[in-house]
């Protein structure tokens, strides 16, 4: 079986948010990871945010805002 192949992160988000059952796109529990060795940071969706705020453990950087896709579609580094 090939592997799906999109030309930008917005392709293939667009493509795999609709398939995550009976989760309405905006609630979708996703975690961008930058690097997997160094997991010092991750961004992650709005559908985190209240658990996030109730650990002592971790601290919140940013409000929730959109991906930071570029004039490509890419995310952005």
């Amino acid at each position: 079986m090939m592997p799906l192949d999109y030309a930008t992160d917005r392709e293939v988000l667009d493509a795999a948010l609709p398939t995550m059952g009976l989760t309405e796109a905006p609630n979708v529990g996703l975690m961008w990871i930058r690097s997997t060795l160094d997991i010092a940071e991750v961004e992650c969706s709005a559908a985190y945010w209240d658990q996030a705020r109730s650990r002592d453990d971790l601290q919140i950087l940013t409000e929730p805002r959109p991906l930071p896709f570029d004039e490509r579609g890419l995310l952005r580094p």
